[in-house]
């Protein structure tokens, strides 16, 4: 294993906390990608190496002037 190779990560959103103490949107995860970035050219062509993962998501239907909290897990 290589130190820094991150293999899988999830992105989670939600909203913040109402008078009601509920989170409106409740906590949801939204992106979870998995894959391996590795910048060397593989030496075998045996070897299993997971394809890159993704880099990019794009949310819609979020609120204008709604407070949202991202966390990256």
């Amino acid at each position: 294993m290589l130190p820094g190779i991150i293999i899988f990560y999830e992105l989670w959103m939600r909203g913040e906390v109402g008078p009601d103490g509920l989170r409106s949107p409740p906590e949801t995860r939204i992106f979870h990608p998995s894959g391996q970035y590795n910048p060397r050219a593989t030496q075998n062509p045996m070897e299993n190496a997971l394809p890159p993962p993704e880099t990019q998501y794009i949310l819609s239907g979020l609120v204008p002037f709604t407070k949202y909290e991202f966390q990256v897990y």
